[in-house]
């Protein structure tokens, strides 16, 4: 079973758990020795807190419940109450935190003896979940906000349950976004094959309109007009397919808006529309697709999109460079004087995006 599993399993096992503290804590009660051996599931998956021998009801007076006296599980046990003081349902909600750590951790929130593990809950810090461990932030946050030392900094049990039913959702709608994502990869082959043979029978079709005499008649083209009559029939089918895989994956990001998969395989359609449009030349297209790509991209194609290369020109003999950038200009790529590069050979020269001239000058040469 993957780790996501077992850990959905655990937290929705907690939150089951947060509510019945909830509904003791609205009644007044608390338990003082939650722990997981308190725990127990039922055969038909109901949760079930045991133990609540120790526990602490509105006025019934509890003869362990006297000031200055220590009971509970050490390992959770909050600081008040390993140092004596009277406990509230702050004190329960410091246990289900160090429950929660040992469900993200897998491990204890402390370790060592009985009375060291009892005097670091009493006078030190909090325990931290490891920093390198790779946790639900929300999840992480919470745990570390159940243990805080101070009873007023931590949330309720009605709250803890609230949130943790949030990061359920989440992580439910999630698993529904990749889903999704995973029928629209599926789908990719299949439309990148039609649009490959559609640009196959284009290309067939150019090559025997290309091939004509001066003299042809237009009988003679019927053959290439059906070749493109087939490509287009394709290229609709493709299009129509398009549009399909793309309602999935904006299905899946209404789902899960952060969802990297889902953003990865738009990223890339993007940016393979982009090059088609550059090499199409089409300003429309280029720039819709830029901004679509630069909408999706989490940095795999952040080279690309900024777009700088290099320039190396060796020439048979040194002679002077100068740089030109293509500018429009009334509808025309002009030429517009950017900088001497220097005498040949150049290496590596740093150019920006766009479209350059390099003119060569040498005296008595051409």
């Amino acid at each position: 079973r993957s780790p996501e599993g077992t850990l959905r399993r655990r937290i929705s096992v907690l939150r089951q758990v947060a509510d019945v503290l909830a509904y003791a804590h609205a009644l007044g009660a608390v338990h003082r020795d939650l722990k997981p051996e308190n725990i127990m599931i039922g055969p038909f998956g109901e949760v079930r807190v045991m133990d609540w021998g120790l526990a602490t009801l509105p006025g019934i007076a509890h003869p362990l419940a006297r000031p200055g006296v220590v009971v509970g599980t050490p390992m959770y046990m909050a600081p008040e109450q390993a140092a004596g003081r009277p406990t509230t349902a702050a004190t329960d909600v410091w246990a289900l935190g160090g429950i929660l750590y040992r469900l993200l951790a897998d491990a204890p929130p402390r370790s060592g003896s009985a009375m060291g593990v009892l005097l670091q809950n009493r006078d030190g810090e909090p325990p931290r979940l490891p920093e390198d461990a790779e946790l639900p932030a929300s999840l992480r946050d919470l745990c570390h906000r159940c243990l805080s030392r101070e009873p007023a900094d931590r949330p309720a049990a009605a709250a803890i349950s609230a949130a943790l039913e949030a990061w359920l959702d989440g992580l439910q709608r999630r698993q529904d976004a990749l889903a999704l994502v995973d029928a629209a990869r599926a789908e990719l082959p299949a439309i990148e094959g039609i649009v490959a043979q559609a640009d196959a029978l284009r290309d067939q079709a150019a090559a025997l309109l290309d091939a004509l005499p001066p003299d042809h008649q237009a009988s003679d083209k019927e053959a290439a007009w059906e070749l493109q009559d087939r490509a287009a029939a394709l290229s609709s089918d493709a299009a129509l397919k398009q549009v399909t895989w793309h309602q999935k994956l904006r299905a899946a990001l209404s789902r899960s808006p952060d969802l990297p998969e889902a953003h990865a395989l738009l990223a890339d359609h993007y940016r393979d529309a982009l090059e088609r449009a550059e090499q199409a030349r089409d300003p429309l297209a280029i720039a819709r697709n830029e901004v679509l790509l630069r909408t999706h991209d989490r940095g795999q194609h952040a080279d690309f999109l900024k777009g700088d290369g290099a320039l190396t020109l060796h020439t048979t003999v040194p002679a002077q460079a100068r740089l030109f950038r293509f500018v429009e200009q009334k509808r025309r790529l002009e030429p517009v004087f950017e900088r001497d590069l220097g005498v040949t050979p150049l290496v590596e020269l740093g150019l920006g995006k766009g479209s350059w001239l390099v003119t060569l000058d040498r005296a008595a040469r051409r």
